[in-house]
């Protein structure tokens, strides 16, 4: 079931990026980071451990989980762009540049976009990976202790809760979004809920709330989506509000329950298109910028959809290639460290 998850959640920002459907690739993305914060939280403690050890397999285990497939699918990347040409990447989307300078370079090998905001950072020659280098952040404070208890895994939350109310009387109401300190909260939530699992899938499974949450989590994301359309905008932006913590709360449920269930619904489709959400969340830009290119729409003006169809047909079957050849191999290696 988590594979599913993580596949619709990838899919949902391929969607709000090529499809422009409003909120649903933020709310995806807040999803991941509380879904990283549950898991990096779980593996440090059942798996890994805070011993010297125990932390240097994580980091290693993490390096082979997100580098690999991700290099090879930049260098799949950077021939597509100078295949196009770049004066037509950027004008698909203007992070999609050829780096110039060395440090734009290794900012794009290792996923180190280090600003205040990553999301501003370019170029980015797979545009979404400002998100990765929040991800490595966080795993490296998890790594370090940040959640290794219920205390301070607490602390950690409430720091950012108070971020979160400083943000929203001096910014915006909302949680903000593209930089690490938005980010703090849907990762501590993901900690916490790791701590809290069994009290939370109790509560769930004693009030029958699984199908119901389940519900409320579709509704959230149909009312974020479609709340410019249909409602006038002052109050389209109060629902938007209202929708981004909605989102926390539901999916820190969904988390927990999705993870308690996952061995009982586990099988080799639900765990296909677990492994294709991390290539579909890096690649389906160019999958589209190439599919663009061919229907000759490059500012997918007059077929976005199909653009979007195309790239995305031509993402999962390259992305199937790489998990079967690159990632398989890669995933024999971390099974070695991990034990």
């Amino acid at each position: 079931m988590l594979g599913i998850y993580r596949f619709i959640l990838a899919l949902n920002v391929a969607i709000f990026h090529l499809l422009g459907v409003n909120a649903i690739g933020p709310y995806a993305v807040f999803s991941f980071f509380i879904l990283s914060g549950f898991l990096m939280t779980l593996i440090m403690h059942e798996s890994y451990g805070y011993s010297v050890s125990g932390i240097k397999k994580y980091a290693l285990n993490r390096v082979l989980r997100l580098f690999p497939v991700y290099w090879a699918l930049l260098i799949v990347t950077l021939l597509i762009i100078l295949w196009v040409g770049e004066d037509k990447s950027t004008n698909f989307h203007a992070a999609m540049a050829i780096p110039d300078t060395t440090r734009e370079w290794l900012s794009n090998i290792f996923l180190m976009f280090i600003a205040e905001r990553p999301i501003e950072v370019t170029p980015r020659l797979a545009p979404a990976t400002w998100a990765l280098t929040i991800e490595l952040f966080f795993y490296f404070l998890i790594g370090l202790g940040i959640s290794r208890t219920k205390t301070v895994t607490i602390i950690w939350l409430l720091v950012s809760l108070l971020y979160t109310i400083y943000f929203n009387v001096t910014h915006h109401l909302g949680i903000g979004y593209g930089t690490v300190m938005s980010a703090s909260l849907p990762f501590a939530l993901g900690a916490c809920a790791y701590h809290f699992k069994d009290a939370i899938f109790r509560f769930v499974e004693n009030y029958r709330l699984a199908f119901p949450l389940f519900v409320c989590f579709l509704l959230n994301l149909i009312v974020a989506a479609s709340s410019k359309l249909i409602l006038p905008e002052d109050i389209a932006w109060k629902a938007g509000v209202i929708c981004v913590f909605s989102n926390l709360a539901l999916s820190v449920f969904m988390t927990v329950v999705l993870f308690k269930n996952d061995k009982i619904f586990r099988n080799s489709t639900t765990k296909m298109l677990g492994d294709l959400s991390y290539p579909l969340y890096i690649f389906h830009w160019s999958g589209a910028l190439l599919a663009a290119y061919l229907l000759n729409d490059i500012s997918r003006e007059n077929s976005p959809f199909t653009v979007f169809l195309i790239g995305l047909v031509m993402t999962l079957i390259l992305s199937a290639i790489i998990e079967r050849t690159l990632a398989s191999k890669v995933e024999l290696i971390r099974r070695r460290i991990k034990f």
